[in-house]
This record gives C-alpha cells, structure tokens and sequence, in this order.
C-alpha cells in the first residue's frame, strides 16, 4: 500500500478522481493503469481554496488475483480496502465503479417475467407521453403555417417601411447634423468669458478658427472641453501680447461635433430663425476692446452658408 496526504486546489473537487488519475506519475512510481487506488477527503480550507485528500494506492497484480479467486469460488467482489484502515473504521474503497455495480438479480433468482413486466411498464410510461405530445404537435402544425406566413407578411412590411423611412431622412439627418452657424457662434458665445474677444471666424469644414484677445488663455481649453459643440481645442500660434493692458493674443483651433438627431431637430433652423443674434458687434473702430464675442471680418475662406 501507499497512502499519502495531498494538497490540491478546492475546485478539483468535482472531478477529484479524474485529477488524481491525470496526477498518479507524479505522486506514485506508477501509471494509472498499473493500480487501483481510493481516497478520502480529510478537511477543505475555504480560505486558502485548499483541499487536503489522503490518497491509497495498491498494486494492481495481488488485487487482480485475489478477486479471480473469489470469482472462482462463485463470490463476487464489491469492495477493496486497507487492513489497517478497516481497523480504523476509515474506509476507502480502492475498486473504480465501473467494478463495483451491484449483482444482477436474475442471478438472485428473481423472477425474470416479473422483471420483463416492470420494463415493459416503465417503456410505456415513457413513451406515451411522447406520443400524446406528438399528435398536439401534428393538430397544432396548420395554426403554426398560418402564424408563421402572416408574421413574413408583417416583418416583409416593417422592413419596406423601415427602409422608406430611412430614405426619407437621410438627408435631413446629414443636414441637421452638423451645427449651423448661428448655433456654433451662439455657443462661442456662451462659453467665452466676458474678458475675451474675437476678431477673426474661420471655418473650414469641421473646424473652427478664432482669433483675438483674452485676458486669460490659459483656461480658454479647458472652457471648450465642456462644450456639447465644440471641441479638441489647441492653440495654432504662440501667445502674444495684446494691446489692451494684461491681454494676450491667441489663435484657437476647434472642432465642431456632429449633433445628435433629437437635438438636431429641436435646434434645427426652423426653430432659431427668430432667435437673437448672441454677439455683440462693434459700431466702429473706437469701441471698447473687451466685448464678448465680437464678430468681425469673415474671410472667403469660410466656404458655409451665411446666417
């Protein structure tokens, strides 16, 4: 005999046997087909997810020939255990289950028609379920045709309807899309503070140019940052001193972000037609070089619609 204490993960528990199996070269000088063997687990560790089994294992040769002995003499063998583990009163049983089934009783003299009786009884408790199943099936299978082809016809029609609607919007979702330019100078608007100013809009597709003065340029990107329309905001130029006192010369890149469709419809042009120009523009050259937002001198460049 050869009986060690393993430690092994708590999860092989479920398939303790199959691990043991595919472990036996390690732990013992002998291949799985050369030994029976047993175990008992002996305490699990939920902390450290750890399992301590103790495994018993015996030579496959003396086992062999002492149960072809006891075959011979009509016996039948069910179990193969340690002697000092039967004194023990801990058993582990060495034989694998496929050697451990329990007689037949036809060998015990029942009787086999009683037998063939039971059989019969439990098929037929089977199989007439089945086919009580089978025949509402078979009744069932013209309403089922029936659902199936007015489901194509519905799904066929919500797909051309689909399809249509789709058509239809695409280009007012392309339009509406992208941010018109009274919006985009109304949220410019919003998000410069009052020491900032503007002279110069470029737009170029999707981004957005300004350039002018502020007396603090150092938070203008982090302003944008927060902006539903505006974007990715980098300076293109150094700062420069501005004239007024304490000001500075900026030149702002931005990119303008698409819209979504529901915001889009609820800010599309038919509803900001009469909304009031957010800017304030200068009267002449004299005026004050702090206003909000000013709007002056659109290049040729823009290449968008006029407000």
């Amino acid at each position: 005999m050869l009986r060690k204490t393993l430690t092994l993960p708590l999860a092989t528990e479920e398939n303790l046997r199959q691990v043991l199996e595919f472990q036996m070269e390690q732990h013992t000088p002998f291949s799985p087909r050369q030994v029976y063997f047993g175990y008992s687990v002996k305490d699990r560790n939920f902390e450290r997810g750890q399992l301590n089994v103790e495994f018993v294992v015996t030579p496959r040769d003396a086992v062999d020939a002492a149960i072809k002995t006891l075959n011979g003499l009509g016996l039948e063998v069910h179990a193969v255990f340690a002697q000092d583990m039967w004194n023990k009163g801990t058993l582990v049983n060495l034989l694998p289950d496929t050697l451990t089934s329990a007689p037949s009783p036809f060998r015990q003299g029942a009787n086999p028609w009683l037998v063939l009786l039971i059989g019969l009884l439990v098929f037929a408790a089977m199989v007439m379920p089945i086919v009580i199943k089978r025949e509402a099936v078979v009744q069932m299978l013209p309403w089922v045709e029936k659902g199936k082809k007015a489901a194509e016809a519905v799904d066929a029609v919500r797909r051309e309807l689909d399809g249509r609607i789709a058509q239809h919007n695409y280009l007012l979702e392309k339009r509406q899309a992208r941010p018109t330019v009274i919006q985009t100078l109304e949220e410019l608007t919003r998000v410069l503070p009052d020491d900032t100013w503007v002279q110069t809009i470029e737009i170029k597709g999707k981004e957005l140019q300004i350039q002018g003065e502020t007396a603090s340029s150092a938070r203008l990107i982090g302003l944008f940052e927060q902006s539903s329309l505006l974007g990715e905001a980098s300076f293109r130029a150094p700062l420069t001193k501005g004239q007024a006192s304490g000001s500075e010369r900026y030149q702002l890149a931005l990119q303008i972000k698409p819209m979504p469709l529901a915001q889009a419809v609820r800010a599309s042009p038919q509803n900001t037609v009469s909304a009031p120009l957010p800017a304030t523009y200068p009267q002449s050259a004299a005026s004050s070089p702090l206003q909000k937002a000013s709007v002056a001198r659109p290049t040729a460049s823009e290449g968008v619609q006029k407000p």
